[in-house]
Parts: C-alpha cells; structure tokens; sequence
C-alpha cells in the first residue's frame, strides 16, 4: 500500500561510512526530486566512485546518469541529476561491488519539490479541515507525493530525520492521510500522530490543477507552538537583532548595519508604516525595546531548524510555503517576541534559509496570521519578508471560526480557501501564470478631510481591486456581528482614525475611532474602486493637523472587503463556489485638509 519502507532512525549526524552505501532515510521511493537539476547525496567509503543510473520505471530505458566521489572524513557525496518532468522513473545507486554497496529507488518522480514550514496551522492536519472526512475520501492523486517529518529539535545540525507517518514518501490516498480527529480526541490538539499539512496539501492540489503533468512533492516539517527564533540557528538570529533591539543586525539584508556612535533609535525604526504615496505618510514609530533579546539566549535558538531543515539542505527546493507567527504575537509585553523583533527576524531566516539551501532567489510564500491574532504582528509579517525580493503572502485575516466550528480550538479549519489563495500565489510567484486575483484589494492612497469647528471627518480611500473588480463587504468567518454584501447600511468599523500625536498613556494604547458610516463604489474589473466613510462631529478631532488612518486593522475583524462577486471566506464551500479574496490590511499617516 504504501510502498517499499525503510526502517526509521532517530535524527542524528551521519558518521564515516565503513560498511558501504547509505542515503538519508527520506531519500526513497515513492519521492519527488526537483526537475531540472535535482540533488541526490549520501554516504560511502572514502574515495568511493558512486555511479547514480536513472531510467524509465515502465519501460526500462536509460534516462540520465551521474557520477560522484565520496570525499572527506565522513565520506559524503552528491549528485546532480537533470531530468525533466518525468512521472516514473527507477534510480539505481552503486559504489564499488561489495556488501551494502548498491541502493534502488522505485517510483520516483522529477517534478517540483515544496518545503511546508511554521507551527501548529501548518501542521494542522488535511482531514480536521471542514468537511475534512469528504475530502480525505476524495484525496486520490498518484502525482501529489507527501513526506511529513517528526518535530524534531538538536542541538547542531543533523543529516537525517525520520517521517511521523507509518510510510517515509507515499502518494496521496486515503490511506496515506490521517483519519479525522474524533472531538473527544484527547490528543487532537497536538497533531503528533497526524499528517498531511493541510494548508499544504490544500495549495499542492491547487498548484497540481494548473500543471497537471508535474508531479509535485509536499514535504512537511512544522511544530505546534515553535517560535520564529527555534527555526533560527544562531547566526541567523544575530542577523536578525537590529540596531533598535540592541544588535547590528540587518534584517536579511534589508538594513544597514549601524555605524559605530550613533544611537539605535537614529538608526532603524522598530516598526515602520506603509507608505501613503503622494498623501504625507510617515514613519509609525512604535515604543524602543530593550537589547536583551533573543529570549532564551543566542546559543539556545535554532532547534527545530537543526533537526528538520538541515538534513534537507542539499535538496533542490521550488519553494517554501510558511505558516507561523502566532508564537510571537506576544505584543509589546515581550519585546524579544513580539511584532518589533519579529520585522527583523523574518526576513533575516529567509535569507538565511536562502543561503543555506544555495538558491538566493527560492520564492517564499507565506500566510498572514488568522483573525484572533494582532494586526501589528500581520503587519510585521508583510513588512518584514515584503523587504525581500520573490516574497509573496495570502491571507488569512478573515478564516477564523466561531467557538462551535474549532475541532481543535484556535486552530480555524477554513484551510482549503487559504490553500487555494496561497496556490494563486505559487501560481504567479513561482510559475509566472496569469491569474485572476492571488491578492485582495488593496489601498492605493488616503485622504481625511474634517470639517470646521470639529465636525464630521470624512476618509477616502482609494483601491487597487485587482481583475475581479466589484469591491463589496461580507462577514468574515467565525463572525457575530456580521455583515453581508446586500446591506442596505454598509458597515464602517473597518475604517478607523488615530491621532498619532495625542500622549499614551503609559502602559495604554492609542484611541481607534471607527467610522459611523460609508460608501463603496466598487470599481470595475482591473480598475480602482473607492471608499468614502464618515466618522460622525465629536468623535475625532486632529491635534497637529494629521491622521493615523486604518483599515482592515482590527485583531479580529467580523466585517471585511472583498474582490469578486459575493466572494466571502466560505466561497469554497459555495453549491457554485464564486471566489474573491479579502481585501489587504492598511495603516498610514496623511495630512488632514479641511473641508
């Protein structure tokens, strides 16, 4: 059923080969190696000659063939395999004519290779989805192979690691999926037994449907609670450390290092606003953190990175799918964890994932936080990794749930609509397709005019809607104070003012009033679209002639704006699905005119 299958052993580093051949126990049948120039590496004899043959599993015929020299103490070899996309192939590795000296590989497949990384709704398994047990049923795909790793911390790095499945690759089919958890399932929580990823399976099929002669293989390593920082070797971390948390850090490369004598807050702000354009936008400076961090110390980061994205190093990757933050949303109480250090660390683990895997340009997509969490951590997560070249995000800002619809609580089962956005994205990022819409709305520019003597204020916003035209609000998931797109009275509250300049208290936050009313003019398809909301006399008033405006800004939003006629976070599961996407959170500093 599941193939040949080897016998597992605990992660650890390979030693010097003294009784012949051996690969990294992922490396088996069933797999996918990347098409187009594929690694294979493993261990022999000093000096060894390793001959790697690959051929058509069908009809026996010669395809490629590649030849290596096991060198160093440890005798570790590589190979380079360029094939293209071939669905079925048998590999045969040989080094020398003794024992253990020869290795087979069946049911091989060259096609693209996905790296499925984060924490625990990355490892949210595919059948506690919504309607998960139908869709485990209907999983059949001889083309969609899946790896899924044990969560595995080390100290240093490891060569091997073992799968958390009862196979090692495998294709997939109901049998190769974990059953569904049972709601009195004591362990449904921890996902230890569980796999596939189901945001990763979800966007491997949608990918699949756009390439449907690509066999594609989704390899899953994710840990339930992981903070950024244990996917983080230490040099990686210091990377991450900028001026303003105490370091010299560049952020991936995003910033200069400090120069000696001048002080962090001179240097870099924490977090940065987006910019407004031609419309006065600012820096949005958030509060300077002290320069203790990382929590737990340099030495002590970087576990789960060891133990399950090293031995994959020498792997030829199409790109990394991630799904984490909630770890780090841990506000302004934790400076070491929160979104300030977190704009910093993101993008310095890309790049540092990208130096180490050798692929400077590997796409990285990864997925905004879920309703629930903080806007200000959603934003470091774009800010940060938008620093970035061949960066892209979907978004999960209205995929929450309401308390009955959790299997498993705070882990919102609305993954096959995230899946389908994140392969919009693969789709246009990594496969330069022509998609209709792999990205919601998105605010072009803003403009606050008030009226005298402290009347109504009125924000326009102005947006980008993408193919899909026709701008329109519906409730998100989970909400209970919902909206729907055929409102007479739109809804406002995802419109709000701050007066940048009013004094916080200490240890408050600063006053969000929410617009009273609004007025949306959709737009055409692939033309802009407007916003006019209104926050009623008395409510705001400007105290230096500016305004901090936001939108979609809310930790968890119950009223969202979409692209796509009637689209909504349950599109997916629409009798004819009609699909948009949710409209890109916004927050920035204009000057307010006066009307």
């Amino acid at each position: 059923m599941f193939g040949l299958v080897f016998v597992l052993s605990a992660c650890s580093q390979a030693s010097a080969s003294s009784v012949g051949l051996k690969l990294p126990s992922f490396l088996s049948d069933n797999m996918v190696l990347q098409r187009g120039g594929a690694a294979l590496w493993g261990w022999a004899p000093a000096g060894a000659t390793i001959r790697v043959a690959v051929r058509d599993s069908h009809t026996g015929t010669p395809l490629t063939d590649a030849t290596a020299v096991a060198e160093g103490d440890d005798g570790r070899w590589t190979a380079t395999l360029k094939l293209t996309a071939t669905p079925n192939t048998t590999i045969t590795v040989t080094s020398g004519n003794g024992a253990n000296s020869t290795a087979t590989l069946r049911n091989v497949a060259f096609g693209d290779v996905y790296l499925c990384g984060g924490q625990s709704n990355m490892e949210y398994p595919m059948a506690d989805v919504f309607n998960g047990a139908e869709e485990r049923e209907a999983s059949f795909n001889p083309m969609l192979r899946m790896l899924n790793f044990q969560d595995i911390s080390t100290p240093s790095s490891s060569s091997d690691c073992p799968s958390k499945a009862p196979y090692i690759w495998a294709a997939s089919a109901p049998a190769t999926i974990s059953p569904r958890s049972a709601a009195s399932d004591p362990d449904k929580g921890g996902f230890a037994d569980k796999y596939p990823s189901a945001v990763c399976w979800f966007a491997a099929r949608g990918i699949l449907e756009a390439n449907p002669g690509v066999a594609l293989g989704i390899i899953t390593a994710a840990k339930s609670g992981s903070a950024i920082e244990c996917w983080m070797p230490p040099a990686a971390i210091t990377d991450g450390i900028p001026p303003s948390l105490g370091g010299n850090g560049t952020c991936g490369g995003t910033l200069k290092p400090a120069r000696a004598g001048i002080a962090a807050a001179e240097t870099v702000n924490v977090l940065d606003g987006y910019d407004n354009d031609d419309n006065g936008a600012v820096t949005i400076q958030e509060s300077e953190a002290d320069s203790t961090c990382p929590r737990n110390g340099i030495a002590k980061s970087g576990g789960y990175f060891n133990g399950m994205i090293a031995p994959l190093l020498p792997m030829r990757l199409t790109a990394v799918l991630w799904y984490q933050g909630e770890a780090n949303d841990v506000g302004k109480a934790d400076a070491c964890a929160g979104p300030a250090f977190y704009k910093c660390l993101f993008p310095a683990m890309i790049q540092y994932w990208r130096d180490e895997f050798k692929h400077p340009n590997l796409p990285f997509i990864y997925c905004l936080l879920a309703g629930g969490h903080s806007a200000v951590l959603r934003e470091a997560q774009a800010v940060g990794a938008g620093a970035l070249e061949r960066t892209m995000f979907a978004s999960a800002v209205d995929l929450s749930a309401a308390t009955n619809e959790y299997l498993v609580a705070g882990h919102p089962p609305r993954k096959q609509e995230l899946g389908r956005r994140v392969a919009l994205v693969a789709r246009r990022l990594v496969y330069n397709q022509t998609v209709v819409d792999d990205q919601g709305p998105r605010v072009l520019s803003a403009a606050v005019a008030q009226a005298a003597a402290g009347g109504a204020t009125t924000v326009t916003l102005t947006f980008d809607v993408g193919t899909n035209g026709q701008l329109h609000q519906n409730g998100t998931g989970g909400c209970t104070a919902c909206c729907n797109a055929s409102d007479v009275f739109k809804r406002a509250d995802y419109v709000g003012l701050v007066d940048p300049d009013r004094v916080v208290p200490a240890g408050g936050a600063p006053v969000v009033t929410k617009a009273t009313t609004v007025k949306i003019n959709g737009g055409t398809a692939g033309g802009a679209a407007t916003v006019v909301a209104v926050v009623a006399a008395g409510g705001w008033n400007a105290t230096k002639g500016r305004a901090e405006v936001q939108f979609l800004f809310d930790n968890h939003p119950e009223c969202a704006l979409y692209n796509g006629i009637l689209s909504g976070p349950d599109s997916y599961y629409a009798a004819t699905p009609h699909y948009g996407i949710v409209a890109q959170s916004w927050r920035g500093i204009v000057s307010v005119s006066e009307e």
